[in-house]
């Protein structure tokens, strides 16, 4: 897809940042000769999006359909009098032009001011901006006070990691027949035999704007039919949001309970009393929590599940909006930040553990995780199939961050950070996934690296996934995948398991830049190798998780996927996908 400088939509027409001038206005009435439009970042695209879902949600538009009101793109021009480049912009009732600058009507002048030159009956015509190489030229010469950049980058950064294509010529056969096909489905699901009969069903809590419980979806070998679930709120304001979900029998009577946390609402279990009912409840979990992923096992070893879930949210951000609020209301008697005294839920933490005491409640912990992230997913080892303390890993949003990789440390009863040092840097992650690598604990996640001071003329930008691993030195890095890109893609889907039969974990990553859902093979020698690229499953807009698990008990572990459209996408497909492999 071809893309433009600016991005137009229905509601509001917004420059991407960057893309401003200093030019003056000027006059001229020459036809304009269309040129080639600059490609900005997706950085760029990104926030101009997020700018734009801003906007219409402060001005209470309803979703827009892009494919039924296309709008008319931006392109650059060439003024054949002056021979200057103009940024061809159609009128709309949200722009105007005031003391010489094109605005728009629904943001701050900061976020969208473009240099005005002429108008006619149908456009506007500003400064063109310049192309993004003209524009890291630029910011490349600009040398603070004279000096020279004292920030060097290892060579490692910009390393290139692309697997060799693989001689084994797996095979996958789409079954998806009664899956969702459309919908915002995010951001983490399960694939679990749910009532006993021996295959897997798929679990995901509710997509979003959808509302309801969590679903099941389970096949009879040609298709996928949903099931109804009767899940029973055994406490008050306890619910199911989008989000995420886990399986585990969290009350050992043998059955699986269901277990799920969304966007504004905390962690829940649902337990399971067989026949498809079951009852929820929260069990001292906290309702002030807001996250889309979880997971359970037995982190202190007491014979108890217990539960691991990341914030969605930065804390940090909520509790300054809530101290915000507490200075601007003071009604007498008022509770603006909708606390209440005593309920032991501290603020200012992104991820939190909740063990499992002998009279079925929870315990929350927040020891160790002072520096932890807000993500939007999370896998749990607990215990590790290969061994040794607990851990786990989850997305982290903050770009750079680095405390993604938690083990449990049992002399201190708390968890602490393991990956300084051994993640990514320059990055923020997404998807997650845990399993073994040469035959280790590991864990894996997708991240999306950012470039950073220093790096302007020679940048640093791309995505890929990496591998964390622990032997008997501690904590290792091996990258499967670096891409070195002019602005990363986030693909948050990645799933672990043995798809080959040899025994060893292969990683599947369902890559949004190619389209593909990416299948590489390990080794023996620790190495991969990648599925040939024709035998890979296509889809398209926005992986959010990916399963290997043997679901139709051929003995052959199959693939499912979760993805999602998002406003601005010209699909709206989304939902789950299901490939069987045949080996």
């Amino acid at each position: 897809m071809k893309r433009l400088c600016f991005l137009a939509l229905p509601l509001a027409l917004i420059s991407l940042p960057g893309c401003t001038s200093s030019s003056q206005a000027g006059k001229g009435a020459a036809a304009p000769v269309p040129a080639e439009a600059p490609v900005p970042t997706a950085e760029q695209e990104e926030r101009a999006r997020q700018a734009v879902e801003s906007a219409r949600r402060m001005a209470g538009a309803p979703p827009v359909d892009l494919e039924a009101n296309p709008e008319e793109p931006w392109i650059i021009v060439t003024d054949e009098a002056t021979g200057k480049k103009l940024q061809r912009v159609p009128k709309s009732k949200t722009l105007k032009v005031v003391d010489g600058k094109l605005r728009h009507t629904l943001l701050n002048p900061a976020m969208f001011t473009m240099d005005f030159v002429r108008e006619d009956e149908k456009y506007y015509y500003v400064v063109a901006p310049d192309d993004a190489a003209t524009a890291r030229r630029k910011a490349a010469e600009v040398v603070p006070d004279g000096l020279a950049p004292i920030i060097e980058f290892p060579e490692s950064e910009y390393e290139v990691v692309t697997p060799k294509t693989s001689r084994t010529r797996l095979r996958f056969e789409e079954k998806s027949a009664g899956l969702p096909t459309s919908g915002f489905w995010r951001s983490t699901m399960k694939v679990a035999d749910l009532d006993g009969d021996g295959s897997p069903e798929i679990v995901t809590g509710p997509p979003r704007l959808a509302g309801g419980t969590f679903r099941v979806f389970r096949f009879d070998g040609a298709a996928w039919q949903p099931v109804t679930v009767q899940v029973d709120p055994a406490e008050e304001g306890v619910r199911f949001g989008y989000g995420g979900v886990a399986v585990a029998d969290m009350d050992a009577d043998g059955k699986p309970d269901v277990l799920g946390i969304g966007h504004g609402s905390g962690p829940v279990v649902a337990y399971n009393l067989g026949g498809w009912k079951f009852r929820l409840e929260a069990r001292g979990m906290p309702r002030q929590m807001t996250g889309r992923s979880l997971g359970a096992g037995d982190v202190d070893g007491d014979g108890r599940l217990d539960v691991v879930a990341v914030s969605d949210d930065p804390e940090s951000l909520r509790r300054a909006e809530a101290q915000e609020k507490a200075t601007m209301y003071t009604a007498p008697g008022s509770n603006p930040t909708g606390r209440t005294e005593g309920e032991g839920y501290r603020e200012g933490f992104d991820m939190r553990a909740f063990f499992q005491k002998p009279d079925g409640r929870f315990e929350e912990s927040t020891a160790g995780f002072e520096m932890a992230c807000f993500g939007y997913s999370m896998s749990l080892a607990a215990p590790p199939l290969a061994g040794g303390p607990p851990f786990f890993v989850s997305g982290c949003r903050y770009q750079g961050g680095r405390a993604l990789l938690y083990e449990w440390d049992a002399p201190a009863k708390a968890f602490r950070s393991v990956g300084r040092g051994v993640v990514e840097n320059y990055s923020f992650h997404s998807g997650t996934a845990v399993g073994t690598y040469r035959g280790f604990p590991a864990a894996f996640a997708s991240y999306v690296k950012g470039n950073a001071p220093g790096a302007v003329a020679r940048p640093i930008r791309g995505h890929g996934v990496s591998i964390y691993y622990r032997d008997r030195d501690g904590w290792k890095a091996r990258r499967l995948v670096k891409v070195l890109a002019e602005a990363g893609d986030e693909s948050q889907g990645l799933g672990v398991g043995d798809l080959n039969g040899d025994g060893l974990d292969d990683v599947v990553w369902a890559d949004d830049s190619l389209g593909r859902v990416r299948v590489f093979f390990q080794t023996a020698g620790g190495d991969f190798e990648e599925l040939d690229a024709a035998l890979q499953p296509r889809f398209v807009n926005h992986s959010m998780d990916v399963k290997v698990v043997d679901v139709d008990r051929d003995g052959k572990n199959d693939v499912v996927l979760m993805y999602e459209f998002r406003t601005t996408d010209k699909s709206r497909a989304g939902g789950l996908r299901f490939f069987r492999n045949l080996g």
